[in-house]
């Protein structure tokens, strides 16, 4: 089922607050088995997350960021090119 689940664009995870660690951190059983273990900052949790809380966490690809820094890296790259090349310099690759 977990070869499925990453064929998917999103994957929802069920999750149980083990323990609040220093009062910042949520350690996170992770699955319907509770087999898998994650540290995650409470602060990113609902408000009233305790312990014992069960969650659902949904992760998804973010393709728009992702484009985004693309573009922005292609650019930077197409920038330092140029300048390389008004300066005689050897050319600049990623």
């Amino acid at each position: 089922m977990a070869d499925e689940a990453n064929k998917e664009s999103a994957v929802t995870i069920h999750a149980v607050v083990d323990r609040i660690e220093d009062g910042d951190w949520a350690v996170l059983l992770l699955g319907d088995d509770e087999r898998g273990r994650a540290d995650f900052p409470l602060a990113l949790l609902p408000s009233g997350t305790r312990e014992g809380t069960h969650l659902r966490i949904r992760i998804e690809f973010d393709e728009e960021s992702q484009r985004r820094v693309e573009e922005e890296t292609r650019q930077l790259l197409e920038r330092l090119q140029q300048k390389s090349r008004s300066k005689g310099r050897k050319e600049f690759k990623l």
